[in-house]
């Protein structure tokens, strides 16, 4: 596929990156200069730099199978996802980080995904301790979000090896300063932070799950 991503914000960078190892036709759009250039030389991708708010910048991923709205405001996000729209992109996608937003989205038709990861770093820069495991309030009604912190049984292992019962996602992994968005064979490493996707009615058994490993 054609993938256009706006924004070479963290969330932007690591779907880049995933969907580069996946083999699609990725391109870039990031407006300032010295941060598009040094994604180019890093990750050898057409890297348009450019206001994509602007029309004229837009027109250049018109084709596009998936535009991907990925910068860290939502007011950009929307002018973005609007404008592609517009232009007939076929599928837009928004993050978002204000759940009051998410109305303005579905009212143009957007796909948007709240930025859970914005909520997630918010909430684990003020806690002042750090269990291995620990719930992540984020605002939906059916979801909510653990931090699995890796200890040494799971050292090494690939994700695939370990075992979540059904409604639950590993969606990516905290390695330092960096976030991956993982495959099946993604080796995790001691220290690693799984963040995990978990319908509430599960969380207890995905944390007794992962006890139990």
């Amino acid at each position: 596929m054609y993938i256009a991503i706006v924004g070479a914000s963290k969330i932007g960078m690591a779907l880049a990156k995933q969907l580069i190892k996946d083999r699609h036709d990725v391109v870039i759009i990031e407006k300032d200069e010295e941060k598009a250039e040094k994604i180019a030389s890093m990750l050898d991708i057409k890297v348009i730099i450019g206001d994509a708010t602007e029309s004229e910048i837009l027109a250049e991923v018109q084709k596009a199978d998936v535009l991907v709205a990925a910068t860290s405001n939502d007011a950009t996000n929307f002018m973005v996802a609007s404008l592609a729209k517009q232009m007939g992109i076929k599928r837009i996608l928004a993050l978002y980080t204000n759940p009051q937003h998410k109305e303005l989205f579905s009212k143009i038709g957007i796909e948007s995904i709240i930025n859970f990861y914005e909520i997630a770093a918010n909430y684990i820069k003020n806690l002042i301790y750090n269990p291995i495991v620990r719930k992540i309030p984020i605002i939906t009604d059916k979801f909510e979000l653990l931090e699995f912190k890796v200890e040494n049984k799971f050292d090494k292992k690939k994700l695939k090896d370990i075992e979540l019962p059904e409604d639950s996602w590993i969606m990516a992994i905290e390695r330092g300063n960096e976030l991956i968005l993982p495959s099946y064979n993604t080796v995790i490493n001691r220290g690693d932070k799984l963040l995990i996707l978990v319908n509430k009615e599960r969380a207890d058994k995905v944390l007794e799950k992962l006890e139990k490993q």
